[in-house]
């Protein structure tokens, strides 16, 4: 597709975020909402799964994986405000308003495959059903309002933006919905360590190395991808031993079986972001690199919104 290309080697170039491909059922639906401001976040707290008839006290809960969720959620945003993109679009440049707004459909676009994809493996068989159902309707309100806004000639700008803030909203009613706060804290400032975090990109933005990338010489963005890999590598291993510390044996049981997991997924990532630029180009090494720094970024957020107080 045009515009992920684009996005893909813009995100890359400028701010480092690689991006992923969208998985087969939310890709058939290309937009909603015909009215929905750039500026204005969309406010889905309180909302509750459409169509939802189960009473939600009865509904069964995703033990201490909201708060977690809630850090990946925004983390995504940080990550996009971060895009020069968005600088530009907010002061109307209009020209660069496709890029940032299909950048962020495609990040919230994963966020809720992977949100989907917990509830499916831990949900009562007959509520994945009942969710199953929900979720075609909701595909198909896309889908419907996607035919509404070709009938206007929408343009690409509007399209991304609508269907892009649906889905963030869709990705913050399934969390509050569906999950519960960890019931397990340590001894660390959550909010100190959210700072901490900002900070190390904050420098990454100002560094030498971001300057240099920026240009688009891909052995100066692969410089740059390596060191964004291992300062966030270097920080999460920290936040890992900090964890290994303090949590209960059985809880760090179940948190190294989870991280497992999620170095493959971090891997298998990283590798589809190198096959769309091609295996064994410099562009493709670079994806690679800016890929793994990306999720290990993610994933610092979402121990320390999860486990901290």
């Amino acid at each position: 597709m045009k515009y992920k290309k684009i996005v893909i080697i813009v995100s890359i170039i400028l701010s480092l975020n690689t991006l992923v491909a969208c998985s087969n059922n939310t890709q058939k639906a290309q937009n909603t909402q015909d009215s929905i401001s750039k500026n204005e976040p969309t406010d889905s707290t309180n909302l509750q799964p459409a169509d939802k008839t189960t009473d939600e006290a009865k509904t069964t809960k995703i033990e201490g994986r909201k708060e977690e969720f809630l850090g990946r959620l925004d983390c995504i945003q940080k990550q996009l405000n971060d895009l020069p993109e968005k600088k530009q679009y907010d002061q109307g440049d209009s020209s660069v308003g496709g890029i940032y707004c299909a950048t962020s459909y495609y990040m919230y676009d994963e966020a809720l495959n992977e949100i989907y994809d917990l509830l499916k493996g831990q949900l009562p068989s007959d509520e994945m059903r009942n969710l199953e159902k929900e979720e075609v309707k909701w595909i198909t309100n896309k889908e419907n309002k996607e035919k509404d806004l070709d009938k206007q000639s929408a343009s690409t700008i509007t399209r991304y933006s609508a269907l892009g803030e649906l889905t963030k909203s869709r990705c913050y009613e399934l969390v509050n919905y569906y999950m519960t706060d960890s019931k397990i804290r340590i001894n660390a400032s959550k909010q100190d360590y959210i700072s901490k975090l900002d900070n190390i990109e904050n420098e990454i933005l100002s560094s030498q190395e971001y300057k240099n990338a920026a240009t688009g010489v891909t052995h100066d963005m692969l410089v740059l991808t390596d060191k964004k890999y291992n300062q966030w590598n270097n920080e999460l291993n920290e936040i890992y031993n900090i964890l290994k510390q303090q949590l209960p044996s059985n809880e760090m049981t179940k948190l190294n079986k989870e991280e497992v997991l999620w170095i493959a997924q971090k891997e298998n990532r990283a590798k589809k972001s190198k096959e769309e630029q091609g295996n064994g180009s410099q562009m493709g090494n670079v994806s690679y690199q800016a890929s793994l720094a990306d999720w290990t970024q993610r994933r610092c957020y979402e121990l320390v919104y999860r486990y901290m107080k």
